[in-house]
């Protein structure tokens, strides 16, 4: 069992050092484009984990690296999704009940009772929900709703599925490293367009 443990460590190593170092560093990837106004440095309320980052920190985010395998097959990569979020300032003279109903019927997981709360605290940003679907972006810009719009946002995906999980690890909803490969190359591969 001593033996097979680490051969698989070993192997997870090679993986991880082919993937992760086989070509230069090409330094941090171009910074997204924000909607709102950059005198902006709203608060972003992240859903549910609690974490707090600025507007601006947000758009300084770089993408996420690739992992590749050694003969360049893409295992991880990260796609550019939108994110709807509301701007209640703005939302203030919008019947917020009647908008809310209206997505609900698009977005049926939708909790509207805690959403209203806290949209009633007039934030200038609040996520409602992130990583839409192009069917969701079209239906939400049909409602024109003011004080709701769309941000640029990533997210991972794993083109293998799950054969190089035990591996790879997985990333959070801010494509933060939190297991495998991506958390113990988290720094590297925020700051590399290609690992």
């Amino acid at each position: 069992m001593a033996i097979f443990a680490i051969c698989y460590v070993a192997i997870a190593v090679r993986l991880v050092d082919v993937s992760v170092f086989r070509g230069e560093w090409q330094g941090a990837a171009s910074v997204p484009s924000s909607n709102k106004d950059e005198s902006t440095q709203a608060i972003l309320e992240d859903d549910g984990t609690g974490q707090e980052v600025t507007d601006s920190e947000l758009a300084a985010r770089p993408k996420r690296g690739n992992i590749v395998d050694r003969n360049g097959m893409m295992l991880a990569s990260a796609i550019e999704t939108q994110s709807l979020y509301a701007d209640a300032k703005v939302m203030g003279n919008t019947d917020i009940k009647l908008a809310l109903e209206q997505l609900k019927q698009i977005f049926p997981e939708l909790n509207a009772e805690k959403l209203m709360q806290r949209m009633q605290k007039g934030g200038r940003f609040l996520y409602i929900k992130r990583h839409l679907t192009p069917e969701q972006q079209q239906a939400v810009m049909n409602l024109g709703i003011p004080g709701l719009a769309l941000q640029a946002d990533e997210r991972r995906v794993y083109t293998q599925g799950n054969l190089f999980a035990h591996v790879l690890g997985y990333v959070d909803i801010d494509n933060h490293g939190i297991a495998g490969a991506e958390k113990y190359f988290d720094k590297y591969l925020r700051e590399s367009k290609d690992a």
